[in-house]
């Protein structure tokens, strides 16, 4: 859509919603914090970093970096972005062209925490009335004990792991597909080369 028709962000678009002493806080400015809360998290990716949703924004996504606080720490975030189209109006997304998104939970947060976050989430959700669902697209950061009560899996993805344990030509000759390593090998033929 045009930048005319791209969701706007009013002040009050941005919401504090309390669960319990757990608060959640759509205007979060604090990057640094975030970053470091993600990066010593071991099941975030790089849509979780502060700023992917904000790089959205060239196909008029509105970020929305949500935050969920305890005690001035944080406990949990979820990037999202809010979307518009024609075919379901508004909804607010974690994370639109990753199957890496959804929420990041603090690991130490118990089993009577994760129900206040949720309950935040959904009051949020209900107090954006234009927004018609939160999508969230994956469950890594979130105990598998509480995907089914929370959330309604739909289409779900499956996370490539590649065990490390083999030499690299190992894997080369006997995990990556001839089709791969045939189309790797001509694009070193053609003199392309990876710079780390």
């Amino acid at each position: 859509f045009t930048a005319s028709e791209r969701p706007a962000l009013n002040k009050e678009d941005f919401l504090k919603v309390k669960s319990g002493d757990i608060v959640l806080r759509d205007d979060w400015q604090d990057a640094d914090s975030w970053n470091k809360f993600v990066e010593c998290h071991e099941e975030a990716r790089y849509c979780h970093l502060f700023h992917y949703p904000h790089v959205l924004g060239c196909y008029g996504y509105a970020p929305r970096n949500i935050c969920f606080i305890r005690n001035n720490s944080i406990v949990g975030v979820l990037p999202a972005t809010l979307v518009r189209n024609l075919f379901y109006k508004r909804k607010i997304i974690s994370q639109p062209f990753s199957e890496y998104g959804g929420l990041l939970l603090d690991p130490s947060l118990d089993g009577n925490d994760i129900p206040q976050v949720f309950s935040a989430l959904m009051a949020y959700g209900q107090r954006h009335s234009d927004a018609m669902s939160i999508e969230m697209h994956g469950n890594h950061g979130v105990p598998e004990l509480w995907h089914d009560k929370w959330t309604v899996s739909s289409l779900p993805h499956h996370v490539a792991v590649l065990p490390l344990r083999s030499p690299a030509d190992e894997l080369w000759r006997k995990v990556v597909r001839y089709s791969v390593r045939k189309a790797v090998n001509q694009a070193r033929e053609r003199g392309l080369y990876i710079v780390s």
